[in-house]
């Protein structure tokens, strides 16, 4: 049954298409599903969420100004404080624009005010926020303050990732209210010499949405902080249409949230979502079983958010680990963060990720394009690796994960104020950490460095040098990273590992500066089959292999590069003429061996093949160094190294000597092991 929409509401009918006949508008929440199986068809119409006029508090941002005194502010009782121009990295002195006050410490508790009062409506819910910096003592507090009431949003502590977005909310009385705002220094007393920042107060509304899906009576607060009716609503659908945030700006203020009683079976399809409030995300939803989210375009223009490490830059965040969901063929055009955070429940149906396409210009760490821990990924296009785009691309985490035949290109871009300039590491393709039975294979990764280092791939299976992932199958990929600055470029960097926890085997690494750089412990692991390649402008002299041994502990020991493929006898050289290195120096703790597949044929005098003989192999100084016993075909493989090189000095390890038993019969012989000994079973024959 279909129900014609021409203004903003609940949507109270359950089994019901509401199709939407005009364009409308809200000041706060524009529609509230409260009964299951609802369609809302736009019909390619636009909804304008968060359109109220917004609150006008001069001189917020500071960007005005008489002298040293920001325009709109009283000082009088801030003697340590004045309006100072500033940047946002190096340093880190400024949020937005060019001006920010700054409190220059050790200082007297103290405040400043403002001059022109907020008027703010009645029976609205609000948010009081600001930008703050404190980088000298953790005793400091800064407040923004609604005089003459108990609202203030503080921060007591030091900003650790930059400027700290602090809020409070509260909720306007029957009558129109008229209010002044303090910005309060207290605790600065015993600091060290330096200085904090605030930037960019404001007041928006607070918590309201394009579309609330399912709000529940005994969330407090709730999702959304203008409904008064409630009621679940799973299974329903949102297409057709546009979705946009207004001009009020208000903060944790999504186009589309879906509460957590309602997150079964919902599709959200064929919109375009733009958002811009802080911490507002296209689309929010405590969980997700069986839904679909496709064929949306985005635009998250969302510039701040308040924690990075909850991932509230995601364009479209899952906060619960679900089932059985696909998200696929959206196209993110715009973010500061993620795309897509929607991470599998251990031991039931996988989320799906893919077709997706995704650009974001991010300033925040742990800037992945898509973080589905323990979903399929496959066939995304993540274009962050030019032009204004920077990002990190895909998080193999968790358990059962499979990344597959993605296009991914990153880079990072000197904008992160946690890190003062680039993010600690800068770009990784695909990143596989703390994680379990996780497969990547079929993937195109370029990781492009300029001022800011990049990595194609990079695995970190260890934490606090204990295994935390195992069973990490990482094969016929493509590796590519390309250096046009001084940063560090590898196709592989490798945090901390040991044999028989990573396996990287059959991809194609290609590089101008790096194969493989280790910035950990990485014990007895092996290469296996992997194609090397070079890349122009090349660095000369090329270093590939480099590490970051910067205590004597952190190095590659006993790494093996077995059965190592080249374009041509030159790319060849290169590797062989590598040692590890760190800094400008080979690193003397760091070993590899190079080796190669041998395949040892036993044939009885008639030429027919012997199963179950022992075969033994000694090296050069006559040790003992592999036995192993024939196959049903007569034959046995072994790993044999050409070389080893501990420190920049290589011990070759030519020729091994062969030995067979067989009734009593014992035959041996010698081989010299490389590229094209290993190509040709290694025949012993008994006369």
């Amino acid at each position: 049954m279909d129900t014609l929409a021409t203004t903003c509401g609940y949507l109270d009918k359950a089994n019901t298409t509401y199709v939407l006949q005009n364009d409308v508008s809200s000041a706060g929440t524009c529609f509230a599903v409260i009964a299951p199986n609802v369609v809302l068809d736009l019909n390619g119409h636009t909804v304008t969420y968060d359109n109220g006029a917004p609150v006008t508090l001069a001189n917020g941002d500071f960007e005005s100004a008489t002298g040293t005194s920001p325009s709109g502010w009283d000082l009088s009782t801030a003697p340590n404080a004045q309006r100072a121009a500033g940047t946002y990295i190096q340093p880190v002195s400024v949020y937005s624009g060019s001006y920010a006050v700054k409190f220059s410490v050790p200082a007297g508790d103290q405040y400043l005010r403002s001059t022109v009062p907020v008027t703010l409506e009645p029976n609205t819910t609000y948010s009081l926020s600001g930008m703050v910096y404190n980088r000298v003592n953790d005793s400091i507090s800064l407040s923004i303050e609604l005089d003459g009431t108990s609202v203030k949003a503080v921060k007591t502590g030091q900003t650790w990732r930059g400027f700290q977005y602090i809020n409070a909310s509260f909720t306007t009385g029957p009558a129109t209210e008229t209010r002044t705002i303090l910005v309060r220094l207290v605790g600065a007393g015993g600091a060290a010499d330096g200085s904090v920042y605030v930037d960019d107060i404001r007041i928006q509304r607070h918590k309201v949405a394009g579309v609330v899906v399912g709000p529940a009576s005994w969330r407090i607060p709730n999702i959304v902080s203008d409904v008064n009716r409630y009621g679940s609503a799973p299974g329903v659908i949102i297409r057709n249409g546009r979705i946009v945030q207004g001009q009020g700006t208000s903060d944790y203020s999504p186009a589309v949230t879906v509460e957590e009683n309602s997150g079964n079976d919902y599709v959200i399809r064929d919109l375009e979502i733009r958002v811009h409030g802080a911490n507002s995300k296209a689309v929010s939803s405590y969980s997700a079983t069986n839904a679909r989210i496709h064929d949306n375009v985005i635009y998250h223009d969302t510039k701040t958010i308040v924690s990075r490490d909850s991932f509230d830059g995601a364009a479209i965040k899952i906060e619960y680990s679900g089932s059985g969901s696909h998200f696929f063929n959206n196209t993110v055009k715009t973010g500061v963060q993620t795309a897509l955070y929607a991470n599998s429940k251990a031991g039931e149906i996988p989320h799906r990720v893919y077709g997706n396409t995704i650009s974001l210009q991010t300033k925040y760490t742990n800037d992945f394009a898509i973080v589905a821990n323990g979903s399929l990924v496959y066939e995304n296009v993540v274009d962050c690796g030019s032009g204004s785009n920077s990002c990190r691309g895909i998080w193999a985490g968790g358990t059962g994960t499979k990344v597959y035949n993605n296009t991914v290109s990153v880079q990072q871009l000197p904008r992160n104020q946690e890190y003062n300039g680039c993010e600690l590491s800068g770009a990784y393709g695909i990143q596989s950490e703390l994680s379990y039975d996780v497969e990547v294979y079929g993937n195109t990764v370029t990781a492009n460095a300029g001022v800011c280092e990049a990595h194609a791939f990079r695995a970190n299976p260890y934490e606090n040098g204990v295994a935390a992932g195992e069973h990490i199958s990482v094969h016929d990929n493509t590796f590519i990273a390309l250096a046009s600055g001084s940063a560090r470029a590898s196709a592989v960097k490798i945090a901390a590992a040991d044999a028989g926890v990573l396996d990287i085997r059959n991809n194609i690494l290609e590089s101008n500066r790096q194969w493989f750089h280790f910035d950990g412990r990485a014990v007895g692991l092996v290469f296996t089959g992997n194609t090397f390649k070079t890349a122009a402008p090349l660095d000369s002299p090329f270093y590939p292999l480099t590490d970051y041994n910067w205590n004597g502990t952190l190095y590659p020991e006993n790494v093996m590069f077995l059965d190592n493929r080249y374009p041509g006898c030159a790319t060849a050289a290169l590797f062989t003429a590598a040692s590890v290195r760190y800094l400008s120096a080979n690193d003397p703790y760091a070993s590899y061996l190079y080796a190669w597949p041998l395949t040892v044929q036993v044939k009885d005098d008639q030429g027919q093949s012997v199963p179950s003989v022992l075969v033994e192999i000694d090296d050069k100084d006559g040790n003992l160094v592999l036995t192993g016993t024939t196959d049903t075909a007569g034959t046995v493989l072994m790993v044999l190294s050409e070389y080893k090189n501990v420190g920049g000095v290589k011990t070759f390890l030519n020729p091994y000597t062969v030995r067979v038993m067989r009734n009593g019969v014992s035959i041996s012989g010698q081989l010299v092991i490389d590229s094209e000994s290993s190509k040709v079973p290694y025949t012993m024959q008994f006369n």
